[in-house]
Formats: structure tokens, C-alpha cells, sequence
């Protein structure tokens, strides 16, 4: 039995978790907040600087043929002066030989196997401007970061208006199974929008769960390692490429 005085109280492990996934909600919709108003006051003063050159038209044309193999192997075995010589034929040696050759200069380029069958056979084939070294940017406070993105947003838009028969846009969704994960991504992405300016693609947006479902029908209703319920996917768009 008891015995007289008072008895000290003491937390329920269920309120603990309660308040630990209210503090990590509040954390989380602080830095998504923190994220939007950084990548707003970032865009607007980036959306002033000069775009880069481009051409007028993209530069690609379907009528003109490549010389054989063997015609190519003979030029590269002759007497002909090359001002650069490009060794591996993966997607950046061949664009670096495309870069060369349009603005004029002699380009050879060489490679040990087939064109693209090494390192850019087995990529990931994004072009994209780098959503998590956006996230790096807000939680590090990292100026680099943030520019990294920026500059990488250009090129993309650069890439798909110059190579349009090679890259194109990629709609991509993140699933929310939690009602936290919804603000947090929405804002990271409105985020991402504002960052990307005039070289953006489409405004990202949110689907509801019947949206998504009917969009993605490979898309899990319910989660079975934690047994959460899909509520709604942030849908954003970044590119992709074909670079073998």
C-alpha cells in the first residue's frame, strides 16, 4: 500500500512523443518558412542580373548526317591540324567537343569504346538545379550553396533550349505521408521556383491524395513500414536528358 505524502508527477512517454513531434513540426515549418523568405529576397535580386548569350533557335538540325566511322577515323589518322583534342566520349567530353566546335575551333575527339557507354550509360539522367544543395543552403547558411543552385538552374534552362532533342521536362512528386511533410516541401519548392526565376519551369503544386492516386497508381495509399497515409504529393518539374 502507499504510503502518506505526495507522489511526483511524471511525464507519459505518449506526452513526451506528442510534444517531440509538435517541437519537430514547429522546427520544421520555421525552416520551410525561413527557406521561402530567403529564396524570395535571393530571387528578386537575381531575376535583375543580364541573361546569358543564347542563340536565337536551338542550334540542333535532324537533316544533317555524321560523317562514318570510317571517314572519321581517317581524318583523325591523316595530316589534319586539331587546335583541341578531347579524350573520352561520355557527356562531357561530347558536349565539351560541341562547346569547341561551334565557336570555330578544330575538335577532335576520341574514345576507347562506344560513345557514351561509360560513366553516362549508368546516370541518373537529371538535369536539375539541386534541390538538396538548396536545403544544404537554408540549414548550413551556406552563401556557395545557394549560388550553386542558382548557377545550376540556369544551365538547365540553357540545356533544354539549346538541346531540345535530348532534354526535356521531368515532372517529379514527392509523397507526403505526414501532415508536416506537406507545408515543409510545399515551401521548399515554392523555394526552389523562386530561386530558379526566368529559368524556371513549371510553378510546382500540391496534389491531394485522390489526385495523386489517380495520377500515380503504383503510388502506396497507405505505407507499410509505419502504416501512414498518403496525403497529398508535392509535384515539381526539373529535366532530364538522354547523355549516352
Amino acid at each position: 500500500a502507499p504510503c502518506g505524502g505526495t507522489r511526483p508527477e511524471t511525464s507519459s512517454p505518449r506526452s513526451t512523443t506528442i510534444v517531440f513531434m509538435a517541437a519537430r513540426r514547429l522546427l520544421g515549418y520555421g525552416t520551410a518558412a525561413g527557406a521561402a523568405v530567403g529564396a524570395a529576397a535571393w530571387g528578386i535580386v537575381q531575376m535583375g542580373m543580364p541573361e546569358p548569350a543564347l542563340p536565337s533557335e536551338p542550334w540542333a538540325d535532324a537533316s544533317v548526317s555524321a560523317p562514318s566511322r570510317r571517314e572519321q577515323l581517317r581524318k583523325l589518322r591523316g595530316n589534319e591540324e586539331f587546335d583541341v583534342l578531347i579524350i573520352g566520349g561520355g557527356a562531357t567530353g561530347a558536349g565539351a567537343a560541341v562547346d569547341a566546335a561551334t565557336r570555330g575551333l578544330r575538335t577532335a575527339l576520341i574514345e576507347g569504346e562506344d560513345f557514351g557507354s561509360g560513366t553516362s550509360s549508368r546516370s541518373t539522367k537529371l538535369v536539375h538545379g539541386g534541390v538538396r544543395y538548396l536545403e544544404k543552403a537554408v540549414f548550413q547558411l551556406s552563401y556557395g550553396q545557394l549560388k550553386l543552385v542558382f548557377e545550376a538552374l540556369h544551365e538547365r534552362k540553357n540545356l533544354l533550349r539549346n538541346a531540345p532533342h535530348l532534354a526535356r521536362p521531368l515532372p517529379i512528386a514527392t509523397p507526403c505521408y505526414h501532415g508536416w511533410e506537406v507545408p515543409y516541401y510545399w515551401a521548399g519548392m515554392k523555394a526552389y521556383d523562386l530561386v530558379a526565376g526566368a529559368s524556371g519551369l513549371t510553378m510546382s503544386g500540391f496534389r491531394t491524395a485522390a489526385e495523386s492516386l489517380a495520377l500515380f497508381p503504383t503510388l502506396a495509399a497507405v505505407r507499410e513500414t509505419d502504416g501512414a497515409s498518403l496525403k497529398g504529393t508535392i509535384v515539381y518539374r526539373d529535366g532530364q536528358f538522354d547523355d549516352a
